[in-house]
């Protein structure tokens, strides 16, 4: 590692967690061992020789239906503790939004505090909740054997495929997707302090039909194949989490409405304990509304083709981008922030200023719980 990735490195974990060896190990990842954030992706500050504030930009595939669109995932966004307070993060997401549009890349889409970034023009492309569970109330399970109640054991490297599966699975009722190989998944692993072992799987004929990834009173991750299994993650992190720490009240996990392990709840007669609340941390802005409105086009012609139209007309911010003939569809967007979000599948259909048949424009416009838009390997 040459000298100036290690002083970024240094002022990296200064900013998030001094001394913390494993966050200092997975930035050190971030620098050098992802081929998404090479050296001229980093966005650094400096006050003479020394580097202030930064950031990464991780290269991304954002995919809209067949359309791949390059995608700026901004990350690690750092500021000395004792600079903080001066105005250097607004200069720092300006630098590195100008960036982007030098590495070709027409939007930016992070993790981050809403009443910081809503400022810079970002907006919520990624709506889900975060669904807590009273201990004393997790659902039984009631439709499996005795020895399947109790079974639980560790997955393994040889369960990336199933495990990827059965994920993607669950993850088709938000809205999103997350692209998966037993690599990545395994580098996500590592890059978390974790193993496969980490991982508590439910087998039954054969093969697996629930997992979660637990740390603490928050599942991770989860996926079941049917309401039993689903039960079965709940009650099973559930006692795992009681034996652990006696006085916890709550388990949580973060998930679509669709996830087997959410709908599951909705039977539960004690639906009125559960939790529910608003987690909209990702955040998404179109840094170059031409080019992204031009990627995406042909993907919308073809679902207004199967909707009976010849093509669309989409109007952002005065400006009008076409494709197709004389009987297109035609959506009006205030700014290209808006449209986005209409694309990502968060913004219900009816908050859109679309000529045509509401029926028709939900097949145009898929709105949440529909896996419409995914990015890869993130």
């Amino acid at each position: 590692m040459d000298a100036a990735t290690t002083e970024l490195l240094d002022l990296l974990v200064t900013a998030f967690k001094p001394g913390d060896a494993e966050l200092r190990r997975i930035f050190a990842h971030d620098l050098v061992g992802d081929p998404g954030c090479p050296p001229d992706h980093r966005v650094v500050l400096r006050e003479g020789d020394r580097p202030v504030a930064a950031l990464l930009i991780f290269r991304r595939v954002l995919l809209l239906g067949q359309v791949a669109v390059p995608t700026a995932c901004i990350g690690a966004v750092a500021s000395a503790p004792d600079r903080r307070g001066s105005g250097l993060g607004g200069r720092l997401m300006d630098a590195a939004h100008q960036r982007c549009l030098e590495l070709g890349l027409p939007w930016a889409f992070l993790l981050g505090i809403d009443h910081f970034y809503h400022r810079r023009g970002y907006r919520p492309c990624l709506a889900e909740d975060r669904v807590s569970v009273p201990l004393d109330h997790l659902p039984a399970v009631v439709e499996l054997s005795v020895a399947e109640r109790a079974a639980a054991e560790p997955a393994t490297a040889t369960d990336a495929l199933e495990l990827i599966a059965l994920g993607a699975a669950a993850l088709a009722g938000g809205a999103w997707l997350r692209e998966r190989s037993p690599e990545t998944f395994a580098a996500q692993l590592a890059r978390a302090g974790l193993t496969w072992s980490d991982i508590t799987v439910l087998r039954r004929a054969g093969r697996i039909d629930a997992y979660f990834l637990r740390r603490g009173d928050q599942l991770w991750e989860a996926g079941a194949r049917d309401a039993a299994a689903a039960a079965w993650v709940w009650s099973t992190a559930g006692a795992a989490l009681r034996h652990e720490q006696p006085t916890a009240a709550t388990l949580a996990l973060i998930a679509g409405s669709g996830h087997p392990c959410r709908r599951v709840l909705s039977g539960s007669p004690h639906r009125s304990h559960l939790s529910y609340q608003a987690h909209g941390g990702a955040l998404g802005l179109v840094l170059d509304a031409p080019a992204f409105v031009n990627a995406v086009l042909p993907e919308l012609a073809a679902r207004a083709a199967a909707c009976g139209a010849d093509g669309v007309t989409v109007e952002i911010a005065g400006r009008r981008y076409t494709s197709g003939g004389a009987r297109p569809w035609s959506v009006d967007c205030p700014d290209a922030g808006t449209f986005l979000t209409a694309m990502s599948g968060v913004t219900p259909v009816g908050n859109l200023p679309v000529a045509g048949d509401p029926v028709q424009l939900a097949a145009l416009f898929p709105v949440r719980g529909n896996g419409f838009t995914r990015l890869e390997n993130f």
